[in-house]
């Protein structure tokens, strides 16, 4: 069974506590009680010092996910799948505020992953890996679940 909706888990010696919450400030979405979550968080930063002559370009400085979708005052401006992690931001800056969102995504794998097998980190998941359950329920901490989240502020960098 998984339970949909707008709520944290808190883990206990075993299992977990259902409350309040949602992911908002930067850092582990699993320390945030969102250990099974894959969906996708936006942060959002206003830079007022832009200007439109100059190029600019969004570096991820410590993240993890799948992949990051990055917007420029609400529209799509593209990805970042890779090293460096950067992207260089359209030209369509306008000059004064403007509003620059990264959208972290997550995956299924800890949505619907093996949650109970240690050292088995492999990039694709599949019905094999979800064929043992522990006897007894774990503490959190017995879990395998990869971390997602943007650790640090995302950074703004031109060049003339």
């Amino acid at each position: 069974a998984y339970l949909v909706g707008d709520f944290k888990l808190n883990p206990l010696k075993q299992g977990f506590e259902i409350a309040n919450g949602k992911i908002s400030v930067l850092g582990s979405w699993k320390v945030q009680g969102f250990p099974f979550y894959g969906q996708k968080v936006m942060y959002t930063q206003k830079y007022s010092t832009l200007q439109n002559s100059k190029t600019y370009t969004v570096r991820l400085n410590s993240w993890k996910g799948t992949m990051a979708v990055v917007y420029v005052n609400g529209v799509k401006a593209g990805l970042i799948t890779a090293q460096p992690y950067e992207l260089e931001l359209p030209a369509t800056l306008k000059t004064g505020e403007n509003s620059i969102g990264v959208e972290v995504i997550g995956s299924l794998k800890n949505t619907f992953g093996f949650f109970y097998k240690s050292n088995l980190n492999k990039w694709i998941i599949g019905p094999g890996d979800w064929d043992t359950a522990p006897n007894a329920l774990p503490a959190f901490s017995e879990y395998f679940l990869p971390d997602y989240g943007l650790f640090e502020p995302f950074s703004i960098v031109y060049f003339n």
